[in-house]
């Protein structure tokens, strides 16, 4: 059995979100991502990235079909 080290690289990102607003949050971390310059495995965005917390889910509610999922993983193929 070999015994090889891989390394995996994080980018953790932490930023003030649009309350209400998936397309502006999405927007700006898609900027964030793809202006870092080094190779990073597995991003890690904020709990609710994409509305921010609220006590009206059913205004911003998506499926796993919806626009957050989506972008996910078209950042992701992108990104490789």
């Amino acid at each position: 059995m070999l015994n090889r080290k891989k390394s995996l690289t994080i980018g953790m990102i932490q930023d003030d979100i649009h309350w209400h607003n998936a397309k502006k949050n999405i927007k700006k971390f898609e900027k964030i991502i793809f202006s870092n310059n080094k190779k990073v495995d597995i991003w890690i965005l904020p709990e609710l990235f994409t509305t921010g917390f609220t006590m009206k889910p059913e205004e911003v509610y998506e499926s796993m079909n919806g626009l957050s999922i989506k972008w996910m993983k078209t950042i992701s193929k992108k990104k490789s």
